[in-house]
């Protein structure tokens, strides 16, 4: 049986291409320009849900982006803070001469 590809907007708001196998979903979505993918495969004694592994597959895309989200905030906030800092001390600098 082939896989069965598709692109769906989900009640995130956000869209995901889907790829459903036998007994795999994979959802694919994009964060800044790169692909980024949540998959969930179903065990060998349950019995498949491409409902459920929909969901699955894109809450686990969703949790990927979100870190990535968080990581780019934390490295602007860092830099921010540092460009603060040097700008600060610029100025402190400049009440001496």
């Amino acid at each position: 049986m082939g896989a069965k590809v598709f692109i769906e907007k989900c009640e995130d708001g956000h869209k995901y291409k889907f790829v459903v196998t036998d007994k795999k979903v994979i959802a694919i979505s994009t964060f800044a320009g790169q692909s980024v993918r949540g998959v969930a495969v179903c065990a060998p004694g349950d019995k498949f849900d491409e409902e459920t592994g929909k969901k699955l597959a894109r809450l686990r895309c969703a949790a990927k982006i979100a870190e990535k989200r968080l990581k780019e905030a934390t490295n602007w906030f860092e830099y921010c803070s540092h460009m603060l800092s040097f700008w600060e001390n610029e100025y402190d600098s400049s009440d001496d001469y």
